[in-house]
């Protein structure tokens, strides 16, 4: 990212007891990202960069189920977050899941 480009996040929660949708949760550019993204640092949430990915996400209203066509990249998103959490030896992040 260059110095003048705005910085944008979208975050994603996951309910396995709920429906087993995707869920955007809250998004935002500048200062708003920042928080977000430091937020999910803090809380030792993975930060998952992919640029293509978040412009989709934006296109959409946060608490609602992301669309269909974008499964397969959430399940990307989710796949990593595992992996981080295996890697590390804790528990997922992901509401309503853990590693077995």
């Amino acid at each position: 990212m260059s110095g003048n480009e705005i910085k944008r996040a979208v975050a994603l929660t996951y309910q396995v007891l709920k429906d087993y949708k995707p869920v955007s949760t809250a998004q935002g550019s500048g200062l708003a990202a920042e928080k977000i993204i430091r937020e999910a640092l803090e809380s030792n949430v993975p930060v998952y960069k992919n640029p293509d990915l978040l412009k989709q996400l934006t296109k959409f209203d946060i608490l609602n189920d992301i669309p269909e066509e974008l499964y397969p990249a959430a399940e990307e998103i989710l796949d990593f977050i595992f992996s981080m959490d295996a890697l590390l030896g804790k528990d997922s992040q992901i509401k309503g899941t853990q590693n077995a």
